[in-house]
């Protein structure tokens, strides 16, 4: 029986816009630590086989801190025999020879002998594995950032496998047909099942996609996509997050997922209409409480308000208040407020049911809108009732009847 670890979408080094510093340094560490902890699993299973699938850092020029760590991570799988095979995904490769030169920080690594790195765009490359009397071939080909929206990456290249080897595996990093969305299908190239099942394989791994998924192919592959070793983005919240350790008993590969666990993120979405049109004096009280119920030291919040408020009423709503309170009890909270809309009373003002073709008539329709406004105030309907009036007048005036 021969074991490997399969994983992917590490996004070391991911770096958060509103994070305070020293929370996206925490952060970051926490992703490191995901990583760690597929490394130590390959460890305690004594692996005979490291297989990463892409994006293993988040960007093609990832930091010294994240270059430390993959490098004492790979020392430690070295160090206990366990050869390691990689590709590029789209987010640690260049995407041109401007940048950094398109070299791939993984460069490094292969220089030193440490992995064995399946770099070609547009082109599998194989590297062939001694491991306990059976010889492995693993194949790769990196994410090609360059290929048609909906064309399949394996298109004019499937023909270059040929099966080899006691044990042939195949990596790569696009989406999968019948995994991927169909928007993110119309946007960018994916691997179609056709393509899929003309690999003559005992197992293809694939990065890319942050949920995980297996499945058995008709040529009898086994096809895995991993997903993220933790959650990325708001929308990741409801993901499982892991890898899969691969078992080959001679015959063919088995898949066994391994869960890991995130760092808590929730998304609180609360609806303030019917809150500040009643009670706009506790509409402030009423939200730290509903956050305040959910909180979390560790977690990552996302606060979406959602609904209508008035303008008159936007003291009783100070988002940067919000804002901190939410911080201040969690790990991060972030405010998304697109559903949310301040109107003013006189410029909003319901017109009845139908539209009038006479002007005149949806002024008065207008002016009859605003009194019943004010209807519990003297003063503002005396304002109104000049108003309207003025308005009449000149109305007339204009279209040539009596001022």
């Amino acid at each position: 029986m021969l074991t490997a670890v399969l994983t992917s979408d590490n996004h070391l080094g991911a770096y958060y816009a509103r994070f305070r510093p020293d929370r996206l340094e925490e952060r970051r560490r926490t992703l490191q630590r995901a990583f760690t902890q597929v490394v130590d699993a390959a460890l305690e299973r004594r692996a005979d086989l490291f297989l990463h699938a892409g994006d293993l850092s988040d960007r093609p020029d990832p930091r010294n801190a994240e270059r430390a760590v993959v490098a004492e991570q790979v020392r430690r799988l070295l160090d206990a025999g366990v050869p390691v095979c990689a590709i590029a995904g789209n987010h640690d490769s260049p995407r041109s020879y401007g940048y950094d030169g398109g070299t791939l920080p993984h460069k490094e690594l292969e220089a030193l002998g440490a992995i064995h790195l399946l770099e070609g765009r547009g082109k599998l490359l194989k590297t062939t594995i001694r491991v306990r009397n059976h010889t492995i071939c693993v194949w790769g080909m990196s994410h090609d950032p360059n290929l048609a929206p909906a064309s399949c990456p394996l298109e004019r290249v499937v023909a270059e496998h040929s099966r080899s080897g006691d044990l042939d595996l195949v990596l790569l990093h696009h989406g999968v047909e019948e995994w991927t969305p169909p928007f993110v299908r119309e946007k960018e190239a994916v691997l179609s099942r056709a393509h899929l099942e003309q690999l003559q394989t005992d197992a293809i791994g694939v990065g890319h996609l942050h949920a995980h998924n297996a499945t058995r192919l008709h040529s009898g592959a086994m096809l895995m996509n991993p997903g993220a070793t933790e959650h990325m983005n708001f929308g990741d919240e409801h993901l499982e997050c892991g890898f899969y350790v691969l078992h080959w008993d001679g015959r063919q590969v088995e898949a066994e997922y391994i869960r890991l666990t995130p760092q808590p993120m929730r998304t609180l979405a609360v609806k303030v209409t019917e809150r500040s049109e009643q009670n706009p004096e506790e509409l402030l009280p009423w939200l730290m409480g509903q956050i305040q119920a959910i909180s979390d030291p560790r977690q990552l919040l996302r606060l979406r308000l959602q609904g209508r408020v008035r303008d008159t009423h936007m003291p009783h709503l100070p988002l940067g208040d919000l804002q901190a309170r939410g911080s201040e009890q969690n790990f991060h909270c972030e405010l998304e407020t697109s559903g949310l809309v301040f109107y003013n009373a006189l410029a909003d003002l319901p017109l009845g049911y139908g539209v009038s073709f006479d002007a005149g008539e949806e002024l008065q329709n207008v002016a009859a809108a605003v009194l019943a406004l004010y209807a519990d105030d003297p003063t503002e309907q005396e304002i109104c009732r000049l108003a309207a009036e003025r308005l009449a007048a000149d109305y007339s005036h204009l279209t040539g009847g009596a001022r």
